[in-house]
């Protein structure tokens, strides 16, 4: 269906150089489309060895993306564009949208033929363990990160397919980080990097951490509830410091059972303090 423009205003003068530039970015986009289509019908043609299933979910996830890719930008020339242009831009996007639908039905088409022609099956390595997620957040990706690499150290898989997991993996405020151009080439390699350099900086992760414990949530009375979660607040942090190299040595010991000291119920408190011999200093 064509797209509809914007609500009816004065439009401004356009501007050609910006609509030029729009035109070619969106049909970069149409182009990668034509060349999945052409990959589809590779990946499951009568002279492929291995119907790649992974691989078919691949394309149909990039298709998706070039397709928002292409939406935007049309609709970026149409705000640009003066009213007797319109009715071209609709036909072309309609053309767009009838090639899209078509390149995307010819996956499920190809899983299918896959299915039903006799082929040699060369059998992977399966994941020994479910793909980890993560959520943008800093204080959590050296944990993603190294369970992540061991999943993937035990796959006998492509670098296609293991972006396609990592790609799949980030979810929540990370979901999208992986950019087109890196998906399209299937540059793992590359993926790794660009999240890295993001998410990992060791300063603000461990100041995460220190922090959290500096301001753990203090019981008001005894209660079992509260106490498990003070605990399992405190080994979070604790564990995620310690996989940052920060073990929880000498001096830094003393501080952190001071504060979850300071954090118990008076009750909680005096039972504790009675449960150490004089003068011992409390482990962690």
């Amino acid at each position: 269906m064509p797209v509809d423009p914007s609500p009816a205003r004065k439009k401004p003068k356009p501007d050609i150089a910006d609509m030029k530039t729009l035109a070619s970015l969106r049909g970069q986009a149409k182009a990668q489309v034509t060349r999945i289509r052409k990959a589809v019908e590779e990946a499951s043609g009568a002279d492929a060895v291995i119907p790649n299933m992974a691989m078919l979910a691949v394309y149909s996830r990039k298709l998706d993306l070039y397709f928002n890719e292409y939406r935007d930008f049309h609709h970026q020339i149409m705000v640009l564009c003066s009213d007797e242009g319109m009715e071209e831009q609709d036909r072309i996007y309609e053309a767009f949208e009838i090639q899209h639908t078509e390149d995307a039905s010819q996956i499920p088409l190809s899983i299918q033929r896959s299915d039903q022609t006799p082929r040699i099956i060369v059998q992977q390595q399966p994941l020994k363990a479910p793909i980890p997620t993560f959520d943008g957040k800093p204080e959590n990706w050296p944990r993603f990160k190294a369970m992540f690499l061991d999943v993937m150290r035990t796959s006998a898989d492509s670098d296609a397919i293991k972006l396609y997991h990592l790609d799949r993996a980030l979810v929540g405020a990370a979901a999208g980080i992986i950019d087109s151009r890196t998906l399209s080439e299937n540059n793992y390699v590359h993926a790794c990097k660009v999240l890295e350099e993001r998410f990992e900086n060791k300063r603000v992760i461990v100041d995460i951490h220190v922090n959290g414990l500096l301001n753990l949530n203090t019981l008001n009375r005894e209660n079992a509830k509260d106490l498990r979660e003070l605990i399992d607040d405190v080994t979070r942090h604790v564990d995620r410091l310690s996989l940052m190299k920060e073990e929880m040595l000498g001096v830094s010991e003393r501080i952190v059972v001071n504060l979850i000291a300071g954090a118990l119920d008076k009750d909680t408190r005096l039972q504790w303090e009675s449960s150490i011999p004089h003068k011992e200093l409390p482990k962690l």
